[in-house]
């Protein structure tokens, strides 16, 4: 997604070509000493970037639009936007990324009446916007099994944003 919206260059792109560099996986386990330095190299080139709408800006007051905490930061990588990714790489990944307006959809959530108008079960647990508490599985479909057991039944659409960089169209 990053190459094709020329966010890096085809030099990178024939590097990571050239080393079979593997970014799946939960926190990116398959990915080679050499590919995570690429991936440094990555991080550096996009500081500047909303990776949840590349072409977009973050809407707000300034100096940081939509951001409620670390306002003194001035650059965000994409480890500051996807905590989860990468292993130890903040205190806690259950800090909101920059340019999200988590705090007030959280704070609707996880509202009594909310809740129970969507029948969530007191025992579970508050509604969170980023978690660590996500056991991913390696090759999983993702959401592909819902448009295929739907298809034929409703009309829709299965699409996923072009331009955000967080979540990839792959296993939507």
């Amino acid at each position: 997604m990053a190459y094709w919206h020329s966010l890096y260059s085809t030099e990178m792109y024939n590097e990571l070509q050239t080393l079979k560099c593997d970014f799946s996986g939960p926190y990116m386990a398959n990915a080679s000493k050499a590919c995570l330095g690429w991936l440094n190299r990555f991080d550096a080139l996009v500081a500047d970037v909303n990776v949840y709408d590349i072409f977009g800006i973050c809407y707000g007051p300034e100096p940081n639009p939509q951001m409620y905490q670390n306002t003194t930061a001035k650059h965000f990588s994409s480890r500051d936007y996807t905590p989860w990714l990468y292993p130890k790489s903040r205190e806690s990944a259950n800090e909101l990324p920059p340019c999200t307006f988590g705090y007030p959809i959280m704070d609707y959530l996880n509202r009594a009446d909310v809740r129970e108008a969507f029948h969530v079960a007191p025992e579970v647990g508050t509604w969170e916007l980023c978690t660590n508490n996500i056991h991913y599985k390696s090759g999983s479909e993702g959401s592909q099994w819902v448009y295929e057991a739907l298809f034929g039944k409703y009309r829709m659409l299965h699409y996923s944003g072009d331009t955000d960089g967080a979540v990839p169209t792959l296993g939507t």
